[in-house]
């Protein structure tokens, strides 16, 4: 597998600033299209009736793992909710005391720095569609061919990555960084459904409570 070769520049991009990547990204999360066999999407890990975790009641209370696209396969790490992710910044560093302070990021092992894409949550998106033991993609080429294939408006936003990742022959550095960039896209998209009110809905009783609309028990403000 070549590696990713886009550059950060893509953080700040107009396109991503686009209110309508939310439509595209929650078609993009539920489609099972995007990985290797057509039979799991984004959403087959990150349940909404789960709470955007895994479906997989056993595996939720267990702590245990879900099996990907491909019978047999079983991915190294329980599907976290991706519920008020979006707030969490880059993985980066201060020194406090003298010593590293980490913050930010996804996951304690740094699977998702939001230094790729200035996004943990884009960054989070494009790693099991990828990954063999989850949705098994062997490419980036071979994920923006399929958004391309199923998704009218991802096709017109990056119209020269699809026809390039429908090339036979391999692909130059110019033309995988394009197809990288259109992946990139693709990712966002999904980030911004992951961060809209769809995902993140703020409807507990607390929230309720902190926005003047609610009350808390006397034990429930004892243990606040």
């Amino acid at each position: 597998m070549r590696p990713l070769m886009f550059c950060l520049t893509l953080a700040v991009s107009p396109a991503f600033a686009d209110a309508s990547l939310q439509d595209l990204g929650e078609a993009l999360f539920f489609d099972p299209s995007l990985s290797i066999n057509g039979t799991q999407s984004c959403a087959s890990c990150h349940d909404p009736a789960s709470g955007f975790s895994a479906g997989d009641v056993e595996a939720n209370l267990g702590g245990g793992v879900v099996q990907g696209a491909i019978v047999g396969q079983f991915g190294n790490r329980k599907p976290p909710t991706i519920a008020y992710t979006y707030a969490s910044p880059s993985l980066h560093h201060t020194i406090e005391d003298g010593a590293p302070l980490f913050m930010g990021g996804l996951f304690f092992d740094g699977r998702a720095t939001g230094n790729v894409t200035g996004s943990v949550l884009a960054d989070q998106a494009m790693q099991p569609m990828l990954n063999p033991a989850e949705m098994a993609m062997p490419d980036p080429a071979s994920v923006v061919a399929r958004a391309c294939e199923t998704h009218a408006e991802f096709a017109a936003r990056v119209s020269e990555a699809c026809a390039l990742s429908l090339a036979t022959a391999p692909l130059d550095e110019e033309a995988a960084g394009k197809v990288d960039q259109a992946f990139a896209l693709l990712a966002r998209a999904i980030a911004v459904y992951e961060a809209s009110p769809e995902v993140n809905r703020f409807s507990s009783r607390y929230d309720a409570f902190v926005a003047g609309q609610g009350t808390l028990s006397a034990q429930e403000l004892a243990g606040l």
